[in-house]
């Protein structure tokens, strides 16, 4: 089985389009803290970098304008989408730039497109937890309330 045979048909949110080449781009995140009068420094980890993919696109043949313009407006709306990557399959992204590029008298039939995207991820939102901070009130409350009473009843008898 050769190599070409893992490689999958590129898209975007549906829209069909081939790659010449492309790149991916992560990492983690690091802050570096020195420390005056201080021969070692300390990297701390702070989690995984948002990744990025950059495709050199194009369409091509007889319907390469009409190609060209359905992956434009797939690009122009707005929130994530689906990309069908060559090499690592479905993933969750959001558009960042692209930039279109056409050779009308030597590349009649070819329309070329940077594009890069960048991992969609989840939105974080809040969750609702306990208030720990009033239970631990009203607990020291309840508390403070029965040792007065106890106090009280031995003090009185």
């Amino acid at each position: 089985m050769a190599w070409l045979d893992d490689i999958q048909d590129a898209s975007f949110r549906g829209v069909p389009f081939y790659v010449e080449k492309d790149s991916a781009k992560g990492g983690r995140r690091v802050a570096n803290h020195q420390y005056p009068k201080r021969d070692k420094p300390y990297a701390e980890d702070l989690g995984r970098k948002q990744e990025s993919y950059t495709l050199e696109a194009f369409t091509l043949g007889d319907t390469a304008i009409a190609d060209r313009n359905r992956l434009l407006a797939a690009l122009r709306a707005g929130g994530p989408g689906t990309l069908v990557h060559p090499t690592l399959g479905s993933l969750r992204v959001q558009v960042g730039d692209w930039a279109l590029s056409e050779d009308l008298v030597g590349e009649m039939r070819r329309c070329r497109v940077t594009l890069t995207f960048f991992e969609a991820g989840d939105i974080a939102t809040p969750t609702v937890t306990t208030d720990t901070s009033a239970q631990a009130g009203a607990a020291a409350g309840a508390a403070t309330t029965g040792n007065q009473a106890v106090f009280a009843g031995s003090f009185m008898a």
